[in-house]
């Protein structure tokens, strides 16, 4: 989320739903106030209820206003956002009053623990690996190979790896990952390129 100013002022609550086609709204936890102001990662989690297309609501407010009886919220800095998802049957987590044959009303039950997906480190993590099976010499910025002599190389992770885990075991740089943009990206749950110089 955006939060103006220091953030003191904007407060975020959350809402799921079993059945998003005839949503009922139920409150996840309790309201939370911005950390700070500009961009903000707030996130909420619960236990998936039975119902195979869900859905979650977010409202952003700007003060202590009251969501209205739909659970949305309507003053001139206010914001409400809903997200549809399509929950699978899994057998293994329903329990022994789980029907012999699974049947298309089956439905998953867990914990949310993360909503947010990174559309960006997906789109360069595909990148990446079209490019590693691609026969062309890795490119840095369009202008030549990035190898000194086959020798840079890296590895994605969440983790700064030792140097020898990154010679043994990464990858030639290329322009995704090379010594001009170490900490960049490069995957989901919050990778990072790390890259060694190797003989």
């Amino acid at each position: 989320v955006w939060c103006w100013n220091t953030g003191s002022d904007d407060n975020i609550d959350f809402y799921y739903a079993s059945d998003a086609s005839n949503p009922v709204w139920t409150k996840i936890g309790e309201r939370q106030q911005c950390l700070g102001g500009g961009i903000q990662t707030v996130i909420a989690s619960y236990t998936l209820p039975q119902g195979a297309i869900q859905a979650v609501r977010a409202n952003l407010m700007y003060g202590s206003n009251n969501p209205s009886a739909d659970s949305c919220v309507s003053g001139n800095y206010d914001d409400t956002d809903d997200l549809v998802i399509t929950v699978k049957p899994n057998p293994t987590l329903q329990g022994a009053a789980a029907a012999a044959s699974p049947s298309k009303n089956d439905d998953v039950q867990g914990t949310i623990v993360d909503g947010l997906k990174d559309i960006d480190a997906d789109s360069k993590k595909k990148e990446l690996m079209d490019k590693n099976k691609s026969a062309s010499k890795p490119k840095a910025n369009g202008k030549g190979s990035v190898n000194k002599g086959g020798a840079d190389k890296y590895i994605c992770s969440k983790g700064k790896p030792f140097a020898s885990t990154i010679c043994a075991d990464g990858s030639p740089a290329d322009d995704i990952c090379s010594p001009e943009n170490v900490g960049r990206s490069c995957g989901n749950g919050g990778k990072k390129c790390w890259w060694a110089e190797c003989d």
